[in-house]
């Protein structure tokens, strides 16, 4: 097929937004839409180029993966080796991560493997170097599933392969719909819920094959679709945010503008001139290395960093990975695309060493958890001592322990501690109760303290949900053997910005955070569900406490070198809380339950509350180490009142 500059301009306006958002560029917050313009392209192109070749009858299994291999490979497994360097300044539980993504990325398995880890709007997504590699993944699983699906289709006639590719993309797109992911991340990161998107490029190359349809990039129809599909993907860009549902509906905008621009966008009108001017068509032969590059340093640089990067960090990072793609594209991406520079069976070979050579050191790492022997051999007894302490427990020792549902199993065991230590002290909720029940028990001789912790437990979202309901009718069923439930929440999850948006983790360590306010919708419903709770039994709300959304990585760093330098927490995050506090306490006032305030009676200190030379107190951004389990489980049972009496009533109430 000949060659379209406009299509390497397009690809520039494709990785631009991505950069822009993964540097954290609030304008760009719709930036991860150029993946999807990137799979539109791919579709567009791989589909033209069998089809081409089918007509010649030159089409080969072998010529088609030997040029895959030769495009994708040597530049990805360039920035893997690359990413090995610093990788060695990562903690071990992290370091093992990077050597789990290693062997995913190699193996063509990076969206199955993220979709376990986190997701991609979530912070600790951030910190990931290799959180990019995901859709290098579905476009990998594209090309061994389509050449054959091709090949088979084509005996069919065009028309029907055009229907039989739209009827697969069709298909695609209304699973996100048909089929509720729950809390899974699987429909962003599955082909199953992306084809669509690369079926709509194939599709396009289906209709643009014929001669009559090639006559689209001209005229002023032409001119103006064009620039309709640039202002589709424009407004997805500059509109779209972690919040907006997606994939689905919400991706038509910038998958069908790329479309248009495709189709219609050639020599003769504007779009198609301004995107093979030489400055895009520059960028966008850079595209696949300035991809590659940009995580994997923006990354680095922020596990190193107690905040979030300023603008300027973030630019001169930018401007690094734009070095560094002039180089690999120049010395790597070039070369092994020549024939005569290397054969098919360099490339194939080379293809395979790589891939075994990734996947023992990712091996490696994993079954070494991160090299953790060598690593704490270094440290000397307080360090080694703090390095525990960070560490976050899980309870689970005789009448002492958390589950994650209540199933049979947790009622057998429910039931002999009932018989042996009689009525039980209960916490549920999501992982913040997991974190207090951990604190009470460390500070509490109480004999019989359970916990229900799971992220679904939270009727504010779901008030329905089986989670939230399956406590009522525990309950309601044993509440002669539960002295007193104490429910505990994130409070993050009950804020909002000025927008009326929810809050995640990744906007509490944003350069700036928003303005927080309560979610009075939200925190109706809580304290609704709270009330029906307390119909037959004792029921406290252990308030939100201030969560510090510091990079603990890095407080871990300054713990060991015993650098104590005081961290800077975000003035608003702080108010944030501070208001939601004052409005939890003033919404349960005259309910059938009790408020407990941990901002007031637990405190968090910045200065002395989140390490020193001997203990980090937190896990992470917002739950407690052990020993912040230790240190804040002290004071909270110090003044957690007990079951039924007076005190806590008057302290639910003051």
């Amino acid at each position: 097929m000949p060659y379209r500059l406009e299509i390497d301009g397009l690809r520039a306006l494709a990785v631009v937004p991505v950069l822009l958002f993964h540097g954290g560029f609030q304008t760009f917050g719709g930036g991860f839409v150029g993946v999807d313009v990137f799979f539109v392209i791919s579709g567009y192109l791989i589909t033209s180029i069998i089809l081409a070749e089918l007509d010649a009858s030159t089409f080969s299994i072998a010529s088609f993966y030997e040029r895959r291999a030769r495009r994708i490979l040597p530049a990805l497994y360039l920035v893997l080796l690359a990413s090995l360097l610093p990788a060695w300044l990562l903690l071990p539980n992290d370091l093992r991560e990077f050597g789990q993504g290693l062997v995913a990325v190699v193996s063509f398995l990076s969206n199955v493997h993220l979709l376990r880890e986190s997701g991609y709007f979530q912070a600790a997504a951030e910190l990931n170097p290799l959180l990019h590699t995901w859709s290098l993944a579905v476009e990998e699983q594209y090309y061994l599933l389509f050449p054959a699906l091709l090949l088979v289709c084509a005996r069919f006639g065009r028309v029907r392969v055009a229907l039989i590719l739209t009827f697969i993309g069709a298909c695609s797109l209304v699973l996100p719909e048909l089929h509720d992911f729950g809390e899974s991340h699987a429909k962003f990161f599955l082909l199953q819920t992306r084809a669509w998107e690369l079926m709509l490029g194939s599709v396009l190359a289906v209709v643009l094959q014929n001669r009559a349809a090639q006559r689209l990039q001209s005229g002023r129809a032409a001119a103006l679709a064009s620039a309709l599909g640039v202002g589709l993907i424009a407004f997805a860009v500059l509109t779209f945010d972690r919040h907006t549902p997606f994939p689905g509906p919400h991706a038509l905008l910038p998958t069908v503008g790329t479309a248009l621009v495709i189709a219609c966008a050639g020599p003769t009108n504007f779009v198609g001139r301004v995107l093979a001017s030489k400055p895009l068509v520059a960028v966008g032969l850079l595209s696949y290395s300035l991809y590659l590059w940009h995580q994997p340093l923006l990354a680095f640089a922020r596990y190193e960093s107690m905040r979030p990067l300023t603008v300027w960090q973030v630019l001169a990072i930018l401007f690094v990975a734009l070095l560094l793609s002039v180089f690999s594209w120049k010395y790597v991406e070039r070369p092994f695309r020549n024939r005569r520079q290397f054969t098919r069976g360099s490339i194939f070979a080379m293809s395979i060493v790589g891939m075994v050579v990734f996947m023992i050191a990712g091996g490696w790492l994993h079954f070494t958890a991160g090299n953790a022997a060598a690593f704490t051999a270094t440290l000397d007894p307080r360090q080694s001592a703090m390095w525990h302490s960070w560490q976050q427990s899980r309870v689970d020792e005789g009448c002492k322990f958390v589950v994650g549902a209540l199933d049979s199993a947790f009622k057998r065991r429910f039931e002999a501690c009932a018989a042996q230590h009689g009525r039980a002290i209960m916490f549920a909720g999501d992982s913040h109760a997991g974190d207090v029940h951990a604190a009470f028990v460390s500070n509490s001789i109480q004999p019989f303290v359970i916990g229900y912790s799971t992220p679904t437990l939270r009727p504010f979202k779901w008030p329905d949900a089986e989670p939230a309901q399956a406590l009522i009718r525990f309950v309601e069923q044993h509440d002669h053997q539960v002295e007193a439930v104490f429910y505990a929440t994130a409070g993050y999850h009950l804020l909002i910005d000025g927008s009326g948006n929810e809050i995640d983790r990744e906007a509490l360590r944003a350069r700036s955070v928003p303005v927080l306010e309560p979610n009075p919708q939200a925190i109706l419903r809580l304290t609704k569900y709270l009330d029906g709770l307390a119909k037959r039994i004792d029921v406290t709300w252990i308030g939100p406490r201030v969560e510090p959304h510091l990079n603990i990585v890095r407080v871990v760093k300054l713990a060991l070198a015993c650098d104590l330098r005081t961290p800077t927490l975000n003035v608003e995050l702080n108010r944030g809380f501070l208001r939601l506090d004052e409005f939890l306490a003033d919404a349960s006032k005259q309910r059938k339950f009790h408020y407990f305030s941990s901002v007031r009676q637990v405190g968090f200190d910045p200065a002395s509350d989140v390490f020193d030379c001997n203990s980090v107190y937190w896990s992470d951004g917002d739950h407690w180490s052990m020993a912040g389990e230790a240190r804040f489980g002290k004071r909270l049972v110090e003044s957690l009142p007990e079951p039924n009496s007076g005190d806590m009533r008057r302290s639910a109430r003051d």
